[in-house]
């Protein structure tokens, strides 16, 4: 578990580097949402199942959300999502431990990342399913 999943502060760098003073409310339980394939369950899944290099993800934007929906109706079991989940602990470019390229100093593989089209037109999370930044 990450630590700072309940803390309800926002977390965005990895373990141990709170920026103190922006309060988030802890996202709703999955099962409060209704369980499997909410934006609340998936977020819990990162949060539970990447290495402690991903930062955590401690609040649902709208923008997130609907990010969020688009995935899952795509692939809505959580077998495919654990998996992408799964290949972050099988890649240092995916746990941000390798040295960034020029012009991408600022680059890190998170949540928002996963959901995001590459430019390629293809959404990461599916690119990461096949294994393309495995080491």
């Amino acid at each position: 578990m990450k630590p700072h999943e309940a803390s309800g502060t926002f977390q965005g760098e990895g373990k141990g580097s709170e920026r103190k003073g922006t309060e988030l409310p802890p996202p709703p339980s999955p099962s409060s949402a209704g369980g499997w394939g909410t934006p609340e369950a998936l977020l819990q899944l990162w949060n539970e199942a990447t290495p402690d290099e991903c930062p955590a993800v401690d609040g649902l934007s709208d923008g997130r959300r609907g990010r969020i929906r688009a995935a899952l109706k795509q692939f809505p079991t959580r077998d495919y999502w654990q998996a992408v989940m799964a290949e972050f602990s099988l890649s240092k470019f995916l746990r941000n431990l390798t040295p960034r390229r020029p012009g991408h100093e600022s680059f890190r593989a998170d949540f928002d990342w996963l959901l995001q089209r590459g430019k390629d037109g293809v959404e990461n999370y599916v690119k990461v399913a096949e294994g393309k930044y495995r080491d």
